[in-house]
């Protein structure tokens, strides 16, 4: 008969996260039971409680974090790579639809609203939400705020080459007093 070998702290702890990350996102939450969690993991119920005093919950709470740092890295990847606001947009979204597409338990469970979850869970489900609409507003605003800015130099040119035809002495070295100001403070 083999001998078992004893697994050390940390390997027991992952073996139990592993197994919660599959039977979460496989069931869900509330039909999850500690019972299938543990014995796809290989340990007892006193082992997974040592590891997790909160037992169900706050395995799922390390389960969902451990979702959300990954979907959250993956974004700032994609986004970090992009040399203008519209361009992290769209690699921002790019990059939450092919996590959804590539983890779907993981965004099942991020996007999970049951009234079975208990509170502490409902509040960080909310945390989460809140993260990513935060970072897509702050996205969207610098989108904005990139095309006023646009707007606001095409408007001051078209506005320009209207005065240089009016009073051609408003012409300076790129053919309005105007322009050389734009080019100037676009220099800065």
């Amino acid at each position: 008969m083999p001998m078992r070998m004893r697994l050390s702290r940390d390997e027991r702890r992952l073996r139990l996260l592993l197994a919660a990350i599959e039977v979460f996102g496989e069931k869900g939450y509330r039909k999850t039971e500690v019972s299938e969690i543990v014995h796809r993991a290989g340990v007892t119920k006193p082992m997974l409680y040592r590891h997790f005093p909160g037992g169900k919950a706050e395995i799922y709470m390390e389960v969902l974090d451990d979702h959300l740092q990954s979907m959250m890295r993956k974004l700032g990847e994609a986004m970090a790579k992009a040399e203008a606001p519209l361009d992290a947009l769209r690699r921002g979204i790019d990059a939450y639809l092919r996590f959804a597409e590539e983890n779907p338990e993981a965004f099942h469970l991020l996007a999970e609203t049951s009234a079975e979850l208990d509170p502490g869970i409902v509040d960080r489900l909310k945390e989460v939400r809140t993260t990513i609409a935060d970072g897509l507003a702050e996205t969207i605003g610098a989108v904005l705020r990139s095309l006023i800015a646009a707007l606001i130099w095409a408007t001051a040119i078209v506005m320009n080459l209207d005065a240089l035809d009016v009073n051609p002495l408003v012409a300076g070295p790129h053919g309005c007093v105007a322009v050389d100001a734009l080019v100037i403070a676009r220099r800065r």
